[in-house]
């Protein structure tokens, strides 16, 4: 996929100068986006294997579980990835190894700390309201536990390479080790087993593949790593990081209680099926997201790196050209879902071919994140976070009212509308501010239409 990618890459920003920072954009992002397709293909193989083996009241159960683990890693982050990919890319172009070193002690202190915390306070919680109708979800939500401080680390691990520009390397514990190791298993359980498997069964299977992938990253750090990391005196600046990793928590929070709300609104005003019919197409519509993912990952330290030099032309070139290939990759598949998706969603079995109109809708959604571009990380990357916390504020009001109206209506469908204009208007709002604010304008179309 590389050496389709690169050319058009080429062209696009009129450069073949090898030492060009634009190039080293594209060929981080031809990287990173073949590892992200790669992941996605097998990601599709795991889900249909975890679908079929769990039914749909199972995945629904299944998806339960992983949101709350996914809005306990917020907390338990801290915010300090967004942290470290930043401060890590300005620190490393300083050569100020000794603030570097003392910064990723400091950051994976912190997180351990409170992932330990929050997961003895949830498994007291959780078995507080254990009850024998809850018990499957509740004991899935226990297993889940045991990812958290895995998850944590391993976020913060991949900012840290890619602060030091290792985009590439910093998605392959996550994008291809684990995938393949946790395929393997629910392959043999599939093929082997002959038993459907419990969701805290599915949940044991992905925390031995986590692990393998988290001792691939930290390997893979560690010999990546600058030396003179390796062997500076830690200096810190706990109060200063502490307060921009706050407004960064919040931010995070915000957002992913934003995209979490979606299955935690439909289990309470939903049902098991309506879950998992919707996490299928989630799924599904996470092939919209693979672009701007692995783009963002590639634009990130540049973002923060231009704006420190105030290189605000340089800057606004990366943003459009980043957002312009966004597009044009996502458009496509776009329309693949949008035509196909009752077909799409039959791989993962043929009860969820129902949800095609819900895949269609978030496939709205995901073209609105792609037309304005990588908004969101340029506020971040350009120390306007608070500005972004507000914007995802007012979204989080707006998308609990309209979970709360359309899912007892509507289901999965309700849920799906729900994200799709929140989607919409989180994207107006961060243009809005990144026009006024820094005077970019972020979208493929800059100076055209926006």
């Amino acid at each position: 996929m590389i050496g389709y990618i690169l050319p058009f890459l080429q062209k696009l920003t009129g450069s073949s100068d090898q030492g060009s920072v634009r190039l080293y954009t594209f060929k981080e992002g031809a990287k990173t986006l073949t590892l992200r397709f790669t992941a996605l293909g097998l990601g599709f193989v795991s889900n249909i294997l975890l679908a079929r083996l769990l039914g749909v009241e199972g995945y629904g159960i299944y998806a339960y579980a992983l949101s709350c683990i996914n809005l306990l890693a917020v907390p338990a982050v801290l915010g300090l990835d967004r942290l470290l990919v930043r401060e890590t890319a300005i620190l490393a172009e300083r050569q100020d190894w000794g603030m570097l070193r003392g910064l990723l002690q400091w950051g994976n202190s912190l997180a351990l700390g409170v992932t330990t915390m929050l997961v003895a306070v949830t498994a007291l919680i959780g078995w507080w309201f254990l009850t024998a109708e809850n018990a499957p979800t509740v004991h899935a939500v226990w297993v889940a536990l045991t990812l958290l401080p895995f998850m944590a680390l391993t976020k913060l691990r991949g900012a840290t390479l890619a602060g030091l520009r290792q985009v590439a390397l910093a998605t392959i514990p996550e994008e291809l080790v684990r995938p393949v190791i946790y395929i393997t298993l629910l392959a043999v359980a599939y093929f082997f087993l002959h038993t459907q498997l419990t969701a805290a069964d599915a949940i044991r299977l992905n925390l031995t593949a986590f692990v393998s992938g988290f001792g691939v990253g930290a390997w893979l750090l560690w010999q990546y790593l600058p030396q003179e990391v390796k062997s500076s005196f830690p200096a810190f600046h706990s109060k200063e990081w502490l307060g921009a990793a706050f407004t960064l928590s919040l931010l995070s929070a915000l957002h992913t209680i934003n995209l979490e709300l979606r299955f935690q609104m439909l289990g309470i005003l939903g049902d098991a099926r309506d879950m998992g019919i919707f996490a299928v197409a989630v799924r599904g519509a996470d092939l919209i997201s693979i672009p701007q993912l692995a783009i963002n990952a590639v634009l990130a330290p540049l973002l923060a790196r231009f704006y420190s030099e105030n290189n605000m032309s340089r800057l606004q070139t990366v943003v459009t050209k980043g957002a312009q290939l966004t597009l044009a990759i996502t458009l496509p598949i776009v329309m693949v879902c949008l035509i196909f998706g009752e077909w799409v969603m039959s791989i993962f079995g043929p009860e969820f071919s129902q949800g095609a109109s819900v895949l269609s809708i978030l496939c709205i959604g995901g073209l609105a994140n792609a037309i304005a571009g990588s908004v969101g990380l340029l506020l971040t990357m350009t120390r306007n976070e608070k500005y972004a916390v507000r914007s995802v504020a007012i979204t989080l009001l707006l998308n609990v009212s309209l979970n709360g109206l359309l899912i007892p209506r509507y289901g999965a469908q309700g849920a799906a509308i729900a994200q799709a204009t929140c989607f919409i208007v989180i994207n107006m709002l961060f243009m809005w501010w990144a026009n006024r604010l820094i005077g970019i304008r972020p979208t493929a179309f800059a100076g055209r239409f926006w």
